[in-house]
């Protein structure tokens, strides 16, 4: 990487992005909604943004932003625009989260042309390990609340890390607004994000009151909006309405030894059966080469030690898994709930590989990795994009047309994220769902809310389409509403 020249290397980078996503930018044109998002846009299109984000606050959960952003389409044909487009967008701005991020964490000595290389090599690869894409990013009803907390809480990092070095006032007072906004934004996505944040920034004012011996004003100001806004979300009456209708009555406490066997659980899985060490080691590598641009990530952590780093990511995902636990019940993490799992762990191993690096910088100078040894590395890392380490050929969803291509197409079988994409449009899956979905959107709009029987898809794409719903199923918005909350309205 360092022996290119900059403009080759952003052209490599931008093409590595082309090739990954262009497979699952395209997919979105055939994202259909499906399972409760039918219920949210009628209350929706019933009462309007503002007062259905209001029902929804007091009859079934606090997360505000989430129902709001999601009550912004009430016109039908809006809706299904929406359907195809946020998922586009929201990849989008995950790249772009994370190349802020990354730019301020590692600080502007580095150069534009590295971090823009750095930012999508691990954008690629943190999306190459995504649980359930389906529910990261086109099933709008849990990637708003997760994959969208997860790109706004690095933007706040991000503002938070330039707003510690800016020079001139008038910047500061823009970043801290823009960030306590951010925050406020953020408090009602989802109660794991919110929990995730304010464990953050509770660890940040606790090193900077031990490293320079007194109080950040300025950052125990964001986590106290973090707090009143989060218990603006987590006291809203609907979380009670919700809770009551769940019946789960786990004692938190005792959840503690399985939210402790599900964290290591997960990070021993990440390590073993992805190539995360080894990109690791390409990021280690990385910042071997730039060691001498690193004085401002040097002084950001002065003092943090490694294994803090390791104690901390634990100790903070089995705190979360303890709350879920003890909301849903010790049945495993929900998919959409995984999803943000894998992304915060393997960015706190990342972190944690960055405070290691400065740790053994510090104390034993200079380490050298010979470049067949990151070649493999690459090699490796670059397979599992492909594969997802598993490829398999069986039986194939057999194409209408009687096309051969798509048929033969149809039979092969990847753990890829962007192979399956690929696949999902060559053997015609998403064009067939599409159509499907196509005839059942219109039934939908013409009941109005009254019953529509949903009939099993006619090819089920593995990038768009929510394998747990049982087809085929009935869907009547009305008769819900009435059965339980007595009314379609506050």
């Amino acid at each position: 990487m360092v022996a290119c020249s900059p403009r080759t290397r952003v052209l490599a980078s931008l093409l590595l992005l082309v090739v990954c996503f262009f497979p699952l930018l395209w997919i979105a044109q055939y994202n259909f909604p499906t399972g409760d998002d039918y219920l949210t846009f009628f209350q929706a299109r019933t009462l309007g943004p503002l007062r259905a984000t209001r029902w929804w606050y007091f009859n079934w959960t606090g997360r505000y932003t989430a129902f709001f952003l999601q009550s912004l389409y009430p016109e039908y044909d809006a809706w299904l625009a929406a359907y195809r487009r946020i998922p586009v967008a929201l990849l989008v701005f995950g790249f772009a989260s994370l190349w802020y991020f990354l730019r301020a964490f590692l600080g502007r000595e580095i150069p534009r042309a590295d971090s823009f290389t750095l930012a999508a090599a691990m954008y690629v690869f943190l999306i190459g390990l995504t649980p359930d894409i389906a529910t990261a990013f086109y099933w709008l009803i849990s990637s708003l609340l997760f994959m969208g907390a997860f790109f706004v809480t690095l933007l706040i990092l991000g503002l938070y890390i330039d707003l510690e070095t800016a020079a001139r006032r008038s910047t500061r007072v823009v970043l801290s607004t823009v960030v306590i906004m951010l925050i406020v934004f953020l408090c009602g996505l989802n109660e794991v994000s919110l929990l995730l944040f304010l464990a953050i920034f509770a660890l940040i004012n606790c090193h900077q009151l031990v490293h320079s011996r007194k109080f950040s004003a300025r950052g125990v100001t964001f986590l106290a909006f973090g707090i009143v806004f989060g218990l603006v979300a987590l006291w809203a009456p609907g979380n009670a309405v919700r809770a009551g209708q769940l019946r789960i009555k786990t004692q938190m406490l005792g959840t503690l030894p399985d939210g402790l066997t599900t964290t290591l659980g997960l990070l021993l899985k990440l390590l073993v059966t992805t190539p995360l060490l080894l990109a690791s080691g390409l990021y280690y590598a990385f910042l071997q080469a730039n060691r001498d641009r690193l004085a401002g990530l040097r002084s950001l952590l002065s003092g943090v030690r490694w294994y803090w780093v390791l104690v901390f990511i634990v100790c903070i995902v089995t705190v979360v898994n303890v709350v879920v636990f003890g909301k849903i019940g010790v049945g495993g993490v929900p998919q959409r709930v995984q999803n943000l799992y894998v992304f915060s762990m393997v960015l706190g191993w990342f972190f944690f590989v960055t405070v290691l690096f400065i740790n053994v910088s510090a104390a034993y100078g200079e380490v050298r990795t010979s470049k067949w040894l990151l070649a493999a590395f690459t090699a490796a890392v670059g397979v599992f994009l492909v594969t997802g380490f598993a490829v398999q050929v069986g039986v194939g969803n057999a194409d209408p047309s009687g096309n051969r291509l798509r048929d033969a197409v149809s039979r092969i079988h990847t753990n890829s994220v962007y192979a399956n994409a690929y696949l999902d449009l060559l053997s015609g899956r998403a064009s067939r769902y599409d159509a499907q979905n196509g005839e059942t959107a219109r039934r939908v709009k013409a009941a109005d809310g009254e019953c529509v029987e949903i009939p099993p898809p006619a090819a089920m794409p593995t990038t768009i389409a929510l394998d747990w719903v049982k087809y085929p199923w009935r869907w009547c918005a009305r008769e819900y509403l009435r059965e339980q909350y007595g009314s379609a309205s506050p």
